[in-house]
């Protein structure tokens, strides 16, 4: 009896490489992953509204409550209009624009936690695992990267603000 063989990307992984570019090339999700992947920044989204529309007062500085749930709401217009972007088709420049919008969002939720050890931090490890990781290497080395500036922004801002 002989064993079928089909392309890898066939039988085991829905998505395809996408390689247009001089770029090392990433992962096209199908349409199914795409709405995964949006309808969890919605529910990070959700939770950061909730989060901070809960607390008493944000860490002073940059921002107050009421600018900062602000910035919330204009990120999920941003979201939707990404979420919508990606529908239409995934391009290099559509994927870093959304991470972008997500490591700037979460840096700027770290800097205005007002706790010690603010668990706003961990939202960093869900952009490296929610974006980096699903189109491939070069991009989860760039999110890193993103995310490694972010936190460092982040915390620098905090213990500036302070004292």
């Amino acid at each position: 009896m002989g064993r079928q063989s089909s392309a890898w990307g066939d039988r085991r992984h829905p998505c395809r490489w996408e390689s247009r570019t001089g770029d090392a090339g990433f992962w096209v999700p199908d349409r199914s992953e795409i709405v995964t992947q949006f309808f969890t920044r919605y529910l990070f989204f959700s939770l950061a509204v909730i989060y901070f529309s809960t607390l008493e007062s944000v860490l002073p500085g940059l921002l107050g409550i009421e600018q900062l749930l602000v910035v919330l709401a204009f990120y999920f217009f941003l979201n939707s209009w990404f979420f919508r972007q990606a529908l239409q088709g995934i391009t290099l420049f559509r994927i870093r624009s959304a991470m972008t919008a997500d490591l700037m969002l979460v840096t700027l939720c770290v800097i205005h936690d007002p706790n010690p050890i603010p668990p706003s931090a961990l939202a960093f490890l869900m952009v490296l695992l929610g974006n980096g990781m699903r189109y491939g290497m070069r991009l989860f080395a760039e999110v890193l990267g993103g995310a490694f500036i972010g936190m460092a922004v982040a915390f620098a801002f905090r213990y500036r603000l302070g004292g």
